[in-house]
């Protein structure tokens, strides 16, 4: 893991808050720890498909909160133009997500 090391002071609430909003985002991982003086975090970086799977997320959940229900069956329809292979993984996921 790398330190931040810049040419000028960075206020530590700086570097806090866009470390904050980037975990909020799924790029940066955090772990918690207890340590002299209270909580503290340890960030890291997410994986590259941690990092796909948030983006997905948050790009289904913007496509339907802003055209509602309807955008499901065009989703449905795209599942078409990918593999088979693709196509068993994603059945395996939704039948795992309904248990």
């Amino acid at each position: 893991m790398k330190e931040i090391a810049p040419q000028r002071q960075l206020a530590y609430t700086t570097v806090s808050t866009v470390l904050d909003r980037l975990h909020k985002k799924g790029l940066v991982k955090r772990s918690t720890v207890l340590g002299q003086g209270g909580v503290k975090y340890i960030y890291s970086y997410a994986t590259p498909a941690d990092t796909r799977a948030n983006l997905v997320q948050r790009t289904l959940n913007s496509l339907i909160a802003a055209f509602g229900p309807s955008v499901v069956p065009a989703i449905y329809d795209s599942l078409e133009e990918i593999s088979k292979k693709e196509t068993t993984d994603l059945k395996r996921k939704v039948s795992k997500a309904q248990r």
